[in-house]
Parts: structure tokens; C-alpha cells; sequence
């Protein structure tokens, strides 16, 4: 009766999208490939990746489906040897897939919401992410992908604060403030950073922006020489 209902509604109003439910695996599959306009909610679906999640040792706190995904709302520890140790939150996400909320970091009781991507993580730290099951296998299996994007640095303004600039550049690029004045020096050409994951060469780009530095963040194989 149910679908009855959702095919004569959306005979009648083809552009409006419909959700139907689904209460097996088996029926959801058909009902996908029948009706390509309309979304079909599994239950199970939406379970089991919650179970494998879980089996991984990681707590799962709930699940959101969003549009065709099921993103899983997980809980980290960091422990020593962990694919997540020593690596940036910019790493983890770019790398891994994952969208860092919250990070605890040791010895501390009070968690940081929505830490900046520069943070780098240390064993002890609790960590709360959103992520769909394939990012979560990636973190177990330590498939880290790599960065794919570089900052390219044409000229500074007038107004350009260099020294502030610098230090943007170290913060971001993890290098010491006299290693990245060579990115600065555009005389004979625009200067390209070392591949940086685009979320946070996103972030260093507006930043060195403010401080009067035209720059274009680019991947990596479009950028010139």
C-alpha cells in the first residue's frame, strides 16, 4: 500500500523526490534499481555499517544519512602506533576522509570544538569525527592518500606583511619560519609550496591573502612552473 502511494504521488507530481523505506536488504536493491528517482532508506543498510564500524573497536554515537551515505558519528583514541598518530588534523582529513568535530587532548577535560586543521595528534587524544564507512576502513587499514594540491605564490602587494606572512607559511607547511621566505621571493617567477591537502592550502591561501600576498591554490598538476 505504501508504494502504491509513492508511485501514484510521484506520477502526479513527477518533480517532487519521494523516500520510501525499505525492510530488507534484498528489497531495497530492487527498489533502487526500479525506481532510480526515488530514495530508498535501508534500515539494515544503514546497521551495518554501524556494526562494522563497531567492530573496528571504535564507538559509534549514531548514524546520519545524507543524500546515498551513511555517515557515521565515531569516537577515537589515539594510541601510540596508531595510523592516526603524529599526523595533523589536515592529514586526517584530507588523507583519511574524515571530518574532525571535537578533539580531547590529553590530560584535558575539556574537548576542542571544531580544532584548527593544523593540530597535530598525539596519543591520549580523544578524538569525535564524522565519516562514511569507507574513510573509517581507510584509517584501520592506514591507506593514507596523499596531498594533492600546492600553493602557488605569484607576487606580494604594497601592503604585504612578510614577516606575518612567514610565519603563516611555517604554520601550515610545518617548516621553520627562515625555510619559507624562498616562496616569497617571486622576482624571477611565481614559487610553488610543497603538495598540501586542499582544505588547509584553503586556509593558508585566504590567510596570506589578508596580509596583501597574491597566491592561487591549484592542483598540483596545473600549477606552473
Amino acid at each position: 500500500d505504501n508504494l502504491d502511494t509513492a508511485l501514484e504521488l510521484q506520477e502526479r507530481w513527477p518533480g517532487v523526490r519521494l523516500a520510501v523505506q525499505a525492510q530488507s536488504l534484498v528489497d531495497g536493491a530492487k527498489l533502487s534499481s526500479l525506481f532510480s528517482g526515488m530514495q530508498v532508506i535501508n534500515p539494515l543498510q544503514v546497521a551495518a555499517d554501524a556494526v562494522v564500524a563497531t567492530a573496528f573497536g571504535e564507538r559509534v554515537r549514531g548514524v546520519l544519512r545524507l543524500a546515498e551515505d551513511n555517515l557515521l558519528l565515531t569516537d577515537y583514541r589515539i594510541e601510540p602506533g596508531d595510523t592516526m598518530a603524529g599526523l595533523s588534523l589536515a592529514a586526517v582529513s584530507g588523507g583519511y576522509g574524515l571530518i574532525p568535530l571535537q578533539v580531547t587532548p590529553l590530560g584535558q577535560r575539556k574537548p576542542i570544538v571544531l580544532p584548527n586543521l593544523e593540530r597535530v595528534l598525539q596519543p591520549g587524544d580523544a578524538l569525535v569525527v564524522m565519516a562514511d564507512l569507507q574513510a573509517l576502513l581507510a584509517v584501520e587499514n592506514g591507506t593514507l592518500a596523499p596531498p594533492r594540491w600546492q600553493l602557488e605564490v605569484r607576487g606580494c602587494r604594497r601592503n604585504c606583511n612578510s614577516f606575518e606572512a612567514q610565519v603563516l607559511l611555517a604554520r601550515y607547511l610545518a617548516l621553520a619560519p627562515g625555510e619559507v621566505s624562498r616562496y616569497l621571493e617571486t622576482a624571477a617567477g611565481p614559487q610553488r609550496t610543497d603538495a598540501i591537502y586542499q582544505a588547509p592550502g584553503r586556509q593558508l591561501q585566504q590567510g596570506l591573502t589578508r596580509l596583501g600576498v597574491e597566491c592561487a591554490l591549484l592542483p598540483a598538476a596545473q600549477a606552473t612552473a
